[in-house]
């Protein structure tokens, strides 16, 4: 009992943590990145009375010791990993503040995540044109608080802009998909293209510092290096 009192006390910070509502779902995208996906999707559906919010990366497949790091807040396997982008053990709790459960399907595991740890569920039923469990894609699926506010997300999806897919490695696309209706129906999408990267000398003092030059393009035609 006073491990589990420990468990939600640090979950209930986590949650705290982002004043934005919904920065858990960036938190989600920089584990995505973590993973070496190359692909993120979003979308959203009906289930009865509930929203659902569906999150699914092609990146490598979850492992166990990985499941249950995600089940406590401040738990990670990732601090032995400067490059890892996502929060430290915060990322997946702070969506806590926007969803009631939160599922993780990735074949062999299909989890529920609780305060006590991972449970073991039923395998997620493939989304037509949107996720299939024979690709190995990782599917989140979120319960969504009852105060959710599609038009709010949908509005902040829209003003994101490729800028969040800039600093990372290895996500090329981000999408947003309404599943709600008989058939699937495109929200809004970014995607950015990376060149290989070329080697330069920098100045630093009296000598040189090596570095990498990478120049990244989207899909207006915008170009960063």
């Amino acid at each position: 009992r006073l491990v589990r009192q420990m468990v939600e006390g640090a979950k209930q910070g986590a949650e705290a943590l982002n004043v934005e509502a919904f920065h858990g779902v960036v938190e989600v995208v920089q584990n995505a990145e973590d993973q070496g996906a190359s692909e993120v999707r979003l979308g959203i559906a009906q289930d009865g009375a509930d929203q659902v919010l569906f999150l699914v990366h092609n990146g490598a497949p979850v492992e166990f010791h990985q499941l249950v790091a995600m089940s406590f807040a401040f738990l990670s396997t990732k601090r032995e990993d400067a490059r890892a982008t996502g929060r430290f053990g915060v990322g997946l709790k702070t969506i806590s503040r926007i969803a009631r459960d939160l599922e993780i399907h990735c074949a062999p595991f299909h989890v529920e995540i609780e305060t006590a740890g991972p449970r073991t569920i039923r395998p997620a039923p493939d989304i037509p044109g949107f996720y299939h469990r024979s690709e190995g894609d990782t599917l989140l699926r979120l319960r969504l608080v009852r105060d959710f506010r599609w038009r709010d997300f949908e509005a902040w999806f829209k003003g994101l802009g490729s800028d969040l897919l800039l600093f990372l490695d290895s996500v090329q696309s981000l999408s947003l998909v309404d599943l709600r209706g008989p058939k699937s129906k495109p929200v809004g999408s970014y995607a950015v293209r990376r060149s290989k990267a070329a080697r330069i000398t920098l100045p630093r003092g009296t000598g040189t510092l090596p570095a990498q030059r990478v120049t990244v393009r989207d899909s207006e035609g915008r170009e960063w290096l």
